[in-house]
C-alpha cells in the first residue's frame, strides 16, 4: 500500500500537468504546425501519414500527431488545451514512469520526491504544457531506460521486452534519434559495467527484429502513399540529413 503523503505528492506532481493547460491559445513557434497537423488527420481519419495543408509533412513520424488527433476527433477543436491533452498523456506517463522505477530501485520516498522534482522543473513543466512531439519521446526514452536498468538488476521479469517496444515507440515519434538516445546509453551502460552477457539476456535478435518490423511497416505506409520521393524525404533527408548537418 502507497503512504498517504507519497500518495499526496505523487497526486500532485500530476495535478501541475492541467494547470495552465486550457487557458491559452497556442504558443509559437511548434504549436500551432502541430495542432494543425494533428487537426487534419482527425478530419481526415487517416492516422498514418502526418499532413500540413493537406501535403505529407514527414519531418516526424505520425505518433504523438495521432494521439494528439483523437483527442481533437473525440473531444473538439473548440479549446487548444483538448490538444495538448496528448502532450499531458504522456508527460502524466513519464512521472508515473519515474515514481515506479525509482520506488523499485531505491524506496518509496526517494521516488515520490524524484517524482515530484522533475514535475516542477521548468523545462518539463514547460514543454508538457505545449503540444510538441518531444512529450511522447521523453516518455519512451524514459520507459525504455528504466525498462533497461529494472530487467538488468532482476527486477522487472519482462524489463528487456518492454525495452524493446519502447524502442519501436520512439521511432514512431521522432525516427532514429528515438533509437540512438535509449540503444547509445544502453549498450555504454553494459560497456561500462563490462557485462556482455547482456547481450545473450537482453533478446538482443528479436528487439532488432521487432524495431526493424516497425520501420519497414512505416517505410512500407510512406511508399504506398508517394513512392521512393517520401521515402527520400523521412529517410534520407529529415533523418540521415538531419544527423549529417549536425
Amino acid at each position: 500500500m502507497m503512504e498517504k503523503k507519497t500518495f499526496i505528492l505523487l497526486l500532485t506532481a500530476l495535478l501541475l500537468l492541467f494547470v495552465g493547460t486550457f487557458d491559452h491559445s497556442l504558443w509559437t513557434s511548434d504549436e500551432p504546425r502541430v495542432a494543425e497537423i494533428s487537426r487534419e488527420m482527425a478530419a481526415s481519419g487517416d492516422y498514418l501519414i502526418p499532413t500540413l495543408s493537406n501535403r505529407p509533412f514527414l519531418e516526424h513520424p505520425p505518433l504523438y500527431y495521432a494521439v494528439a488527433g483523437v483527442f481533437w476527433r473525440v473531444l473538439g477543436t473548440g479549446n487548444e488545451g483538448f490538444g495538448r491533452l496528448a502532450s499531458v498523456l504522456f508527460a502524466a506517463g513519464t512521472l508515473l514512469v519515474v515514481f515506479f522505477g525509482t520506488r523499485a530501485l531505491y524506496s518509496e520516498g526517494v521516488a515520490a520526491w524524484s517524482t515530484l522534482i522533475l514535475a516542477t522543473t521548468t523545462d518539463f513543466f514547460m514543454i508538457s504544457h505545449k503540444m510538441v512531439v518531444d512529450n511522447a519521446l521523453a516518455f519512451f526514452i524514459t520507459s525504455a531506460l528504466f525498462s533497461f536498468i529494472l530487467a538488468y538488476r532482476g527486477i522487472l521479469k519482462k524489463g528487456y521486452v518492454l525495452f524493446w517496444a519502447c524502442l519501436a515507440g520512439a521511432f514512431l515519434t521522432k525516427g532514429i534519434i528515438g533509437l540512438a538516445l535509449p540503444g547509445v546509453a544502453a549498450a555504454l551502460f553494459c560497456l561500462w559495467q563490462r557485462d556482455f552477457s547482456v547481450i545473450r539476456k537482453a533478446w538482443v535478435i528479436p528487439g532488432v527484429l521487432l524495431v526493424a518490423a516497425v520501420i519497414l511497416a512505416w517505410a512500407w505506409a510512406l511508399y504506398i502513399r508517394g513512392g521512393k520521393e517520401l521515402l527520400s524525404t523521412f529517410f534520407l533527408y529529415n533523418n540521415l540529413g538531419g544527423f549529417a548537418s549536425a
